[in-house]
């Protein structure tokens, strides 16, 4: 028969990493987590903020702007926040005549259009801005343009 040696129990003895713990109160960890929270979202913002200020950039460059042609005026708008819409309208002024302004602008907006796709680039990445234009003869000769971009 086995004996098992049997000691009488002795006090308890503190285990690794045991310390002896005050209580701090309910609210002790509410500051760190919400300082953390507050930095992950500061964090998160800027850098949806940079993606989208890139991404108007590269909208905005491309304008094209007929040869010749001058700038009368050019207003930016925001249509939403944060991260919305922003709208482009541009005023240019041209000597030559309506048709030849308009046709001008759709075989470059499909030069550029082409451009972009042939580069390879997904729904995602392609920079063809939504845009409206509009030609006018002006009375003295020439043509008076609006030109409307939508950035995301």
């Amino acid at each position: 028969m086995i004996r098992w040696n049997r000691q009488e129990p002795t006090e308890a003895v503190p285990t690794l990493g045991h310390r002896d713990r005050t209580f701090r109160g309910v609210l002790a960890g509410v500051l760190p987590i919400t300082i953390s929270v507050i930095v992950l979202f500061s964090v998160v913002y800027l850098v949806l903020d940079r993606r989208h200020a890139a991404q108007v950039e590269a909208c905005q460059n491309a304008v094209l702007f007929y040869p010749g042609a001058g700038v009368i005026a050019r207003a930016d708008r925001t249509i939403t926040q944060p991260f919305g819409v922003i709208e482009t309208q541009i005023a240019l002024r041209s000597a030559d005549d309506p048709e030849t302004v308009e046709a001008w602008y759709r075989q470059a907006f499909g030069r550029y259009v082409r451009e972009q796709v042939q580069r390879g680039g997904t729904r995602a990445t392609l920079s063809i801005p939504e845009r409206d234009w509009a030609f006018q003869a002006e009375p003295d000769g020439g043509t008076s343009m609006q030109l409307l971009l939508y950035c995301p």
